[in-house]
């Protein structure tokens, strides 16, 4: 800011622009250099021309920075963004969104003032109005958020503001802004409206009539969880007050965390959207599912103050909360149970978080006083991402960064036992998770082949999932199983049946090491990224792993190189794991002589010939139900602590016996 230096048409024009422009451009004023992307300036103070510049600047008789404490440019830009976006006279930035509430109370109020704050806020904001503005003589009353009535009754001569969260934090409360202001103004007091969980991308309470609103930058402004920050908008005269307070006591943003704020505006309205979206899909499912109490989010339908939403807010934000059964410890081991969600206090990130507000963010708070506030023991706070995930728990194809789930809503499953297995949209796979099912299991089944997995599952009924997963994957390896264990808390088994073989018998000479290369990522790598991922969660629960591992047979073609090195090594590979894993983790492998897959029926109506079983001289031709009997013995009490053995099975169900050395 300086009267020696115009910019002239290196700045934008932005009369007139759309939301999104301004999110960009608004506040950039470029300097001599030309720079096209907002500078940062990382300085503590200013030179001057002379000594009688110096005068002028410090008493404000000409514009200028002075000192960083309250003058920058960088913050300057940041607070003219802030301002366009919420179509305000002038921002004021702060050190973080507590500050900002200070700077407003501190400048605007006295002692012998009363202010009047919905119950309905931010634990901190009820700690400092009760631990330190009512020690300086600022009377404090608190009023329910949407009770118009108990707002017009409860205001005194001497009230000066009306402070409300709208969206509250955590429960997603709302008031009438637009009404609430009358109420205020009518009465000669001030309305400040806390837009923390909906930012001007979805809500600008000045235009509703609100007087001033304040931020915590460090939420949905930032967007990454990175820099602490507050803002404080509304007409000019008010702000001068609130720079006073800022130029005196110092609660300053610093210049570094003020561009992370103007990159975070300027993907504020696209990430919204996202976080809106995702957060209506989450809503919606914990609305239907067991165990869950109550669900609070303006954008269901059931929600008390739907339409209110619809008519204020362009989007229903991102925060859910809910209560679950069991109290405390029921809301503990729900949130324990998460896997990729974040278990941390703060919100508005890309990453999804989770808290438990009464013993967190509210737990400062005397027990009457969260009571009084409707923060209950049962209650989980969950701030949704803007990655796209999908429906949560559905047959919807939902995405989780590389892994698609397929999922009819989980059920606890006759005996409560979750199973894994590979490469089960077909054949040997298929038919063991089918068989797993009968005997009560729930079976998450994985295969690459995404449409005919799906498929598979629906069939199987609501005790079958579907990802599809590449096992050779780590990353996917590693956001499946977190997605099983998010979905169902536990993991007894795994099945290792994943598999490539060529149809056609490679000769060593064309044998292409790309190939080679794939089939041994996946049929030996897979099997050990898997086993190395699920063993917490199997030991857990004394579980077992089995892997369809042979040096016996190919799936079609018994001399395929690639294949046979790749289940051989899977074989000396259980042998390993066995020792590594026991003796908590059973670790076997199912050694299938040639398998013939067609239905039962189809063997039925045309047996295979004595010439058909001489083609396959490396094992008798058995069927997929003597694999599948032989895989669910092995997994079940019934086999006791067996482990590191290979269960060679053909035809007539010989079991051999190797013992790991």
């Amino acid at each position: 800011m300086s009267q020696d230096w115009d910019a002239g048409r290196l700045d934008s024009d932005l009369e007139g622009v759309a939301f999104d422009t301004l999110a960009v451009r608004a506040g950039q004023h470029r300097t001599p250099e030309g720079e096209h992307g907002d500078p940062m300036f990382f300085t503590s103070s200013y030179v001057f021309r002379t000594a009688a510049d110096a005068a002028a600047r410090f008493a404000g008789e000409v514009p200028g920075n002075v000192y960083s404490r309250y003058t920058n440019p960088t913050v300057r830009a940041f607070e003219e963004r802030i301002a366009a976006l919420e179509g305000a006279e002038q921002a004021v930035a702060t050190a973080t969104g507590m500050a900002a509430i200070l700077a407003v109370v501190m400048s605007l109020c006295s002692a012998g003032d009363h202010v009047l704050v919905s119950r309905s806020v931010f634990g901190s904001t009820i700690s400092l109005f009760e631990k330190y503005f009512k020690r300086f003589g600022v009377e404090v009353d608190y009023v329910p958020l949407a009770d118009l009535s108990g707002w017009d009754a409860a205001i005194k001569a001497n009230t000066k503001l009306l402070f409300v969260e709208s969206p509250s934090n955590p429960l997603a409360e709302l008031v009438d802004i637009a009404a609430l202001s009358q109420v205020a103004h009518a009465k000669g007091a001030m309305l400040v409206v806390d837009n923390c969980f909906c930012t001007p991308a979805l809500q600008q309470p000045l235009k509703l009539g609100a007087d001033i609103v304040v931020h915590s930058a460090t939420k949905f402004i930032d967007g990454q969880g990175r820099c602490l920050g507050g803002v404080v908008a509304g007409r000019s005269e008010q702000m001068k007050e609130v720079v006073g307070f800022l130029r005196t006591a110092g609660p300053t943003l610093s210049p570094f965390n003020a561009w992370i704020f103007l990159k975070g505006l300027e993907t504020l309205n696209l990430r919204m959207k996202a976080h809106c979206a995702n957060a209506q899909q989450l809503a919606e499912w914990l609305e239907q599912q067991d165990g869950i109490e109550a669900v609070h989010y303006a954008g269901l339908k059931s929600h008390p103050q739907h339409e209110l939403a619809q008519r204020q807010q362009k989007g229903f934000g991102a925060v859910v909360s809910f209560e679950v059964r069991g109290g405390k410890a029921g809301a503990w081991r729900f949130i324990d149970a998460t896997r990729l969600i974040s278990i941390t206090a703060n919100l508005g990130d890309s990453k999804t978080t989770i808290t438990h507000p009464s013993t967190t963010s509210h737990g400062r708070l005397a027990p009457q006083e969260r009571e009084a506030a409707g923060i209950r023991d049962s209650l989980i706070r969950i701030a949704v991402g803007p990655r796209r995930r999908g429906r949560p728990a559905s047959r919807s194809g939902a995405r989780v960064g590389g892994v698609v789930i397929e999922l009819s809503t989980p059920t606890s499953g006759a005996n409560g036992r979750v199973a894994l297995v590979t490469g089960a949209a077909r054949g040997i796979g298929l038919g063991i998770a089918a068989w797993l099912i009968t005997e009560g299991w729930q079976v998450v089944l994985t295969d690459l082949d995404r449409l005919r997995g799906s498929k598979v599952a629906k069939a199987l009924g609501e005790n079958a999932w579907f990802i599809t997963m590449d096992v050779a994957d780590e990353q996917q390896v590693t956001l499946g199983i977190a997605e099983v264990l998010g979905q169902f808390g536990r993991l007894d088994a795994l099945v290792c049946n994943a598999a490539v073989a060529d149809p056609h018998n490679i000769t060593l000479e064309s044998l292409d090491l790309a190939y080679w290369n794939r089939v041994l990522a996946v049929n030996l790598s897979g099997p050990m990224l898997l086993a190395k991922h699920c063993a917490p969660y199997l030991r857990a629960h004394g579980g077992a792993i089995v892997n369809l591992a042979s040096t016996r047979a190919g799936q079609s073609e018994p001399d395929t190189e690639a294949y046979a090195a790749s289940k051989g090594g899977l074989l000396a590979l259980t042998h390993a794991l066995a020792i590594s894993l026991g003796p908590e983790i059973r670790v076997n492998a199912v050694s299938p002589g040639w398998i013939d897959a067609r239905d039962p029926s189809a063997r039925r109506a045309e047996p295979l010939s004595e010439a058909d079983h001489a083609q396959h001289p490396a094992g008798r031709v058995g069927a997929v139900e003597d694999v599948a009997a032989m895989v669910a013995w092995l997994l079940s009490r019934n086999a006791g602590f067996v482990t590191g053995q290979e269960f060679v099975v053909d035809g007539g169900m010989t079991k051999k016996m190797v013992y790991a050395q």
